[in-house]
């Protein structure tokens, strides 16, 4: 309204202090690095903040049963960049579980993780193995190919730990479509289709290194024929006989009688005139 101070003492224009309230809320917002800050259930940052947000470099001690720790870079209050991630165990050592790019608090991108005892390492979309990856597994198997959801998922190397393997593809998880299933202990390579885990058609031939193989397949292959078939036959005939000592037990007293005179049984308890011996 003037563009020149008035003479009258009133009119003057006057710079006014900040207030109190707004000196407060500046002191309490926390910015910059800070050595901890609690939570109100005992969690502890010790890191940089950025507008009240964890934003930058820093740690962050959870107060749950695994007692957790995350160690890296922040944005906006969430882990984003490069992190650790580690557990403790029952003898107060620290354990790490998971390690490299994260992105909205969950690993993101190119990543390490050492859960359940196994070894992964390759990417990760939003907390999940996604792409190309491979897997050790505790139990000696191995795996490398394509990732979905965290499940083993398109096309595939697994490696068993008996020295077997499997290359072609997989879906959630398990065999699914075209592969080769190389059986290292007998030479050869069954080729085929894979439904469910389970080859459903494929035919066999024999590999390069048959005859390095343990048990390689002898030649000529001999005819298909029943093997101790007298045993088989012995145990059928066994079996057969107790279902019918056991059917006997629960049946009708007329079911029995008309056994006994040896009449047909068309429906369980009742009679009819035809003789069926």
């Amino acid at each position: 309204m003037f563009d020149k101070p008035c003479a009258a003492e009133f009119f003057k224009w006057r710079k006014y202090p900040t207030p109190r309230s707004r000196m407060l809320e500046d002191m309490t917002t926390k910015k910059g690095l800070k050595n901890k800050i609690f939570t109100a259930r005992r969690d502890c940052y010790k890191g940089e903040w950025k507008d009240n947000l964890k934003d930058g470099w820093g740690l962050y001690l959870a107060n749950d049963k695994s007692k957790s720790l995350y160690e890296g870079h922040w944005k906006k209050h969430k882990a984003d960049g490069f992190g650790v991630h580690s557990i403790c165990l029952k003898n107060g050592k620290y354990k790490i579980m998971e390690s490299g790019s994260w992105k909205n608090g969950k690993p993101d991108g190119m990543g390490f993780s050492y859960k359940n005892g196994n070894y992964y390492e390759g990417t990760f979309e939003k907390g999940k193995k996604q792409g190309h990856g491979r897997m050790w597994y505790k139990n000696g198997n191995f795996y490398e190919g394509k990732w979905k959801n965290d499940k083993r998922h398109g096309l595939g190397l697994f490696v068993f730990s008996n020295g077997n393997r499997y290359e072609g593809e997989f879906f959630e998880g398990m065999k699914q479509g075209a592969g080769v299933l190389y059986h290292l202990k007998t030479g050869q390579a069954q080729e085929g289709i894979w439904i469910d885990d389970n080859c459903v058609t494929s035919h066999i031939r024999d590999i390069q290194f048959r005859q390095a193989a343990i048990s390689p397949t002898p030649y000529p292959i001999p005819d298909v024929g029943l093997l101790n078939w007298e045993q088989v036959i012995s145990n059928e005939s066994k079996a057969h006989a107790e279902y019918l000592f056991n059917r006997s037990k629960i049946s009708p007293p007329e079911e029995v009688e008309c056994i006994v005179q040896k009449k047909c049984i068309c429906q369980i308890g009742k009679k009819c005139d035809r003789n069926w011996l």
